[in-house]
């Protein structure tokens, strides 16, 4: 499937939850990486490539990319409150 044809990312972020889910963090950022510069409005694939970072033990990067996504989601975004309680427990990481 040609990334770049997509209209919506929801199928290519169930495939990097996926990847998430079964501990391989760097398919899953290497994913959304691609999906983050194709859909640069989306703040929700940020969250998910923080997740993957968090699974990939490089905080730092988590943290940044969890910055962001709050800074960009709508207040009512789902994954928000997990957000701010991920940059909680994050909040001394440089």
């Amino acid at each position: 499937m040609d990334m770049t044809q997509m209209k919506d990312p929801t199928l290519f972020i169930n495939s990097a939850i996926t990847s998430i889910n079964a501990g391989n963090s760097d398919e899953a950022i290497a994913l959304l990486d691609k999906l983050i510069k194709q859909f640069p409005t989306h703040a929700n694939l940020l969250y998910y490539r923080a997740r993957a970072f968090i699974v990939a033990k490089k905080m730092p990067e988590a943290k940044a990319d969890l910055d962001k996504f709050v800074s960009m989601a709508a207040p009512d975004a789902r994954e928000l409150p997990d957000a701010n309680k991920l940059l909680e427990q994050l909040k001394d990481v440089k």
